[in-house]
């Protein structure tokens, strides 16, 4: 939304006073002494209530706007709040002498400072995105750049290649100077037949050494282009990729890598792009590189684990530049199926920490270092999570005091830190960031990533790459996985106890220990919700995948034997055994012939097919052998859109921690309140209070 305050940020930074010479000090100087002022003033406790009221009532009322100038303010308030807050526990809160209280006590606050401090490099990297729009190329196509597109295809069957062959010749570029590459680890002769006659050209690694880099890296002395593409099996590029990207490499000559936004079909966004930590990495696909420099910092880096790390630093390191363009919300592991993965990447985070020292590397800014240590800092919140998971447990279990003060003093500071907290990473990563969710999946991933980073820290020869859990068809599925749920049920029975012990001290003890035992219960409490949702998550059959999710709902049209026609939906287009929903039952034979049309906009694509099956309201279909490729590429160009993409994200208000039947009486009696006193208010000629009141309610 847009309003006043809008206006009067963009008048402030738009002044002719900032032209004068030192006044960009002097505020800077003035804000931080603002900012030390309301850091170290001491209030009583009505006080700090008030001071959050206001400090909660100014975030809720301005968050509604848009602009990079309001989400500074948030984050801003954020950091005062929980800097307020660590404050005030490390000088307050703290055990006297070095008693059991003091030890529990200050890891508790180390605990907290870790994350404080993760939570405000990544505010210092996300705080600024940076949307950077398609350079455009030379009218003259004759001028572009050759371009060769590598697709590693190890161990992967005939159709997933054929997809991405196909996606790769929907590529919008003059066919004389681009090359479709297929790169295995070892010769298949199917596999090179279907490159032969598809246009595409097959070259083999037969060392096998390396994976996906060392194919690419031993394809380098065979291939040409000036240009290099390298997109995934799983992956169907935008049919505009290379004008959208290419144009940079011409505009800016030290660039030697870019990236475009990619998105899943359910779509988390994949990276961020920012405009203070020029530290894109390599994700290993869906990149265009530019050869020469390519070839001079070595090539991909080796290594399955390093090989995203490692490439992005030698870019980095060698003065050339790696960046992404257009812009998509953050990304990490999403579930606890994804650990291998995330364990992987976390070893190279610290083999990279351990073996290349960006720190040291000469040509690498001190924000480009500073993401550097956020991304290696991230893999240890398992040290975090167990201590908070472990803390009231102290007291319940071991009359541990580890917070000295009362549940209203820790409400008091605690609630703002936690609220701003919520507003500013809402702020920032709305569109695909949720509460309680987040807190579920990285508590999921902790227990895998804790050992491995560990080790890896001590001594880099320990870390090993797992590839992503792909079972075949046939392997058996067990619903229950142990290796997942042992942390947690450790963890949960001793929470469980700690609950009994806590229940028991509240029938025996004085008002006085009751106030005390009751917050350190619901402390519990929350923790048993997280684990139980952890082990929730464990009883959970595996999820077995052949094929890339690449299924939607089409509109088609049924053409019968009998010449009737009959509009119906596909429940999984592309797929050549198409599954059709109909409005009502159709007595077609199984085997007969019948034709199929697929509308795209106002285009209608017709196939014949043959039907496989028949039942009530569902049809299998066959697309005929002799229409394959047509209907393959139609898929690939439905599933290769370019707009389309980012409508698919749920968009910035998609975080809702309060559900809706909770939340709207809430806001309508709040609405009735403010209703009342506008009426007030105008009853009493304060007419500015009521437009203001008026103006606020909309």
């Amino acid at each position: 939304m847009q309003g006043k305050l809008n206006q009067w940020g963009s008048a402030l930074t738009q002044a002719r006073l900032w032209s004068v010479p030192g006044v960009t000090v002097l505020a800077l100087m003035a804000s931080l002494a603002v900012f030390i002022l309301m850091l170290t003033v001491s209030f009583t406790l009505g006080a700090q209530i008030f001071f959050a009221a206001c400090f909660f009532s100014a975030a809720l009322y301005i968050r509604r706007y848009a602009g990079t100038m309001v989400t500074l303010v948030l984050l801003g308030m954020s950091l005062l709040a929980s800097t307020r807050y660590l404050a005030w526990r490390f000088s307050t809160t703290l055990g006297q002498g070095f008693s059991a209280d003091f030890v529990w006590g200050f890891g508790l606050c180390m605990a907290e400072l870790f994350l404080c401090v993760l939570i405000a490099l990544g505010f210092a990297q996300s705080v600024w995105p940076l949307t950077r729009p398609p350079s455009p190329l030379k009218k003259d196509s004759t001028e572009w750049p050759t371009v060769d597109v590598f697709i590693p295809v190890h161990g992967k069957s005939e159709d997933p290649i054929r997809r991405a062959t196909l996606a790769a010749l929907a590529l919008e570029w003059p066919r004389k100077i681009i090359n479709i590459y297929l790169l295995d680890d070892d010769t298949r002769h199917e596999i090179k037949e279907l490159a032969e006659s598809m246009g595409a050209i097959y070259l083999a690694h037969p060392d096998n050494q390396g994976g996906k880099a060392g194919a690419i890296n031993a394809a380098l002395p065979e291939t040409k282009g000036e240009l290099i593409a390298v997109f995934d099996l799983d992956q169907a590029p935008a049919s505009n990729f290379l004008k959208v990207a290419a144009g940079w490499f011409v505009r800016h000559l030290s660039l030697g890598m870019i990236q475009p936004p990619t998105h899943f079909l359910a779509p988390p966004a994949s990276e961020v792009n920012l405009k203070d930590c020029p530290v894109s990495q390599f994700a290993g696909v869906c990149a265009l590189i530019r050869r020469s420099m390519l070839v001079k910092v070595g090539g991909i880096a080796p290594g399955p684990p390093t090989v995203q790390a490692h490439t992005a630093l030698k870019f980095q390191q060698g003065g050339y530049g790696n960046a992404w363009i257009g812009f998509a919300g953050e990304d990490q592991p999403d579930n606890a199926q994804q650990a291998r993965g995330a364990e992987s990447s976390g070893t190279a985070t610290q083999t990279l920490l351990r073996v290349d020292h960006p720190f040291l590397g000469r040509t690498l800014r001190w924000k480009q270092r500073l993401a550097s240590l956020q991304a290696m800092l991230k893999f240890y919140y398992a040290v975090p999570r167990l201590v908070f998971f472990t803390a009231p447990l102290a007291y319940l279990l071991a009359g541990v005091h580890v917070v000295e003060t009362t549940p209203e003093y820790l409400l008091a500071y605690g609630l703002p830190h936690l609220v701003h907290a919520h507003f500013a990473q809402a702020r920032l990563q709305g569109k695909s960031w949720f509460t309680f969710w987040t807190d579920m999946r990285e508590t999921a991933l902790a227990w895998y990533l804790l050992v491995p980073t560990a080790l890896t820290l001590l001594r880099t020869e320990f870390g090993k790459f797992k590839d992503a859990f792909s079972p075949n068809k046939t392997d058996k599925v067990d619903p229950f996985d142990p290796i997942i749920a042992w942390p947690y049920a450790t963890v949960l029975a001793l929470n469980l106890a700690g609950l009994g012990a806590g229940v028991a001290e509240l029938m025996t003890t004085g008002r006085g220990a009751q106030v005390l035992t009751t917050m350190y219960l619901g402390w519990v409490i929350c923790n048993l919700m997280l684990l139980a949702a952890m082990l929730a998550v464990a009883e959970e059959s595996r999820q077995i995948r052949l094929h890339s999710r690449t299924q939607r709902r089409q509109p088609a049209m049924l053409q019968l034997p009998s010449g009737r026609t009959l509009s119906c939906v596909t429940e999984n287009f592309p797929q050549a055994a198409l599954a059709m929903r109909l409005p009502a039952p159709a007595g077609v034979e199984v085997g007969a012939t019948v034709g199929l049309s697929i509308f795209r906009g106002d285009r209608e694509f017709a196939f014949p097919a043959r039907v496989v099956s028949n039942q009530d309201l569902f049809m299998h279909v066959g697309i005929m052998d002799a229409a394959q490729n047509d209907f393959q590429r139609l898929g690939v160009a439905a599933f290769s859109r370019d707009q389309n993409w980012p409508q698919w994200l749920p968009g910035r208000n998609a975080d809702r921690p309060l559900p809706e039947w909770l939340t709207k009486p809430m806001i309508a009696a709040f609405v009735r309140l403010l209703s009342f006193i506008e009426k007030l208010a105008h009853a009493m000629r304060l007419v500015r209070l009521g437009h203001w009141i008026q103006k606020w309610k909309r």
